[in-house]
């Protein structure tokens, strides 16, 4: 499974099912727990979405496996934000994905007040007002869940996307 990952780079699970498919994805899922409480692997996405292709797994043997001070720097702000949204950190990618229920996009397009929103885009203003730069982008991945997600993703403007 670990030659498999690293092979592959950032494999999500439809991913791993290809190379393994005489194997369930429960037991793929062991596996994968098992390598990453060892500390070969690490992954990043909403653990909810595990079977939805939402989480991605690495080697960190090949990538990193802490946050750089930008990508630090991020978290902090939208744990200080207290958003109520449900947000995941991925060290190979140097992004934060925030998601953001589709309701609430559409709220904001009616002119309603949001407030996720609100403090989303309040937070991504303190980032920028301490003097780190921003990339920020909607993602074609949206997420289902028990209401649609869209994915926003945050990077330091020196990250590659």
């Amino acid at each position: 499974m670990l030659a498999a990952v690293e092979r592959l780079g950032h494999p999500v699970m439809a991913d791993l099912r290809q190379q393994f498919p005489d194997l369930a994805p429960s037991a793929i899922k062991r596996v994968l727990d098992a390598l990453k409480k060892k500390g070969r692997v690490a992954h990043a996405g909403d653990d909810n979405l595990v079977y939805l292709d939402g989480v991605h797994w690495w080697s960190t043997a090949l990538t990193p496996t802490e946050y750089d001070n930008e990508l630090a720097a991020i978290v902090a702000s939208l744990e200080r934000a207290g958003l109520g949204l449900s947000y995941s950190a991925d060290l190979h990618d140097r992004s934060v994905t925030v998601r953001l229920p589709l309701v609430e996009l559409e709220s904001h397009l009616r002119g309603l007040r949001s407030g996720p929103m609100d403090r989303l885009r309040s937070c991504v203003e303190a980032i920028e007002a301490g003097g780190r730069s921003l990339r920020l982008a909607i993602s074609t991945r949206i997420a289902s869940g028990p209401e649609p997600l869209l994915a926003v993703e945050l990077r330091p403007a020196g990250a590659s996307a």
